[in-house]
């Protein structure tokens, strides 16, 4: 009995000290992660074809805009996408600085966005309209952490200036799934408006800028 007792507890110890290996390697590797993307957060935009779309301004002038976004390899009707989001909410957390999270959590909704393209063409609009609002909710966050960096930081503008055109692209996406079968009109009609009224806010904060 006390053997069987000392085995027992020798094979939880050993499985408890394989899951806090792992966990540390996770958080290792989604650390480096965060890095990597801080350095290459528009490298990785150039995967699949753009987003294309054209802004008109009040002016009569237009603005064609070609946005691109990340190719993504696991959607949210995979079992292992709870793994993707830990992996992406340790990207999140561990990223230092507001601008640097401002950043990461545009590429995240980039990312979102980009799953709720694939999941339209696999016909699947209840998960591509969860993933569009997530892209829009992380797109607002990422604008939060942008107010809060000083503008003398260098790469305020070009963030913003992705923001600003971030919005634009989705909303071009968010539209497209109209005339899909069975798509909840009300739900996808929220999330257009509060695209378009993001994109306003955005198009007024830029004349400002450009006015200075």
């Amino acid at each position: 009995m006390i053997e069987f007792s000392i085995m027992n507890f020798k094979k939880g110890y050993s499985l408890s000290a394989l899951v806090i290996g792992l966990a540390v390697l996770f958080v290792s590797v989604s650390r480096a992660g965060v890095e990597i993307l801080a350095q290459e957060n528009n490298d990785i935009r150039v995967r699949i074809e753009p987003i294309e779309l054209t802004i008109y301004h009040k002016d009569g002038t237009t603005e064609p805009v070609v946005y691109r976004v990340p190719e993504v390899n696991t959607l949210s009707n995979n079992p292992f996408y709870g793994f993707k989001k830990l992996r992406d909410y340790l990207w999140l957390m561990f990223s230092q600085g507001n601008l640097n999270k401002a950043k990461v959590s545009l590429l995240l909704a980039d990312k979102k966005i980009s799953e709720a393209i694939e999941l339209i063409k696999n016909n699947n609009t209840k998960l591509a309209l969860e993933a569009g609002s997530e892209a829009l909710d992380k797109l607002k966050y990422a604008d939060t952490q942008l107010n809060q960096v000083d503008d003398s930081e260098l790469e305020k503008k070009d963030v913003f200036n992705m923001m600003y055109h971030a919005g634009y692209a989705y909303k071009e996406v968010m539209v497209s799934m109209e005339n899909e079968f069975e798509i909840d009109k009300e739900k996808l009609n929220q999330i257009i408006e509060e695209l378009d009224q993001f994109n306003e806010q955005k198009k007024q904060e830029k004349e400002a800028m450009e006015a200075e």
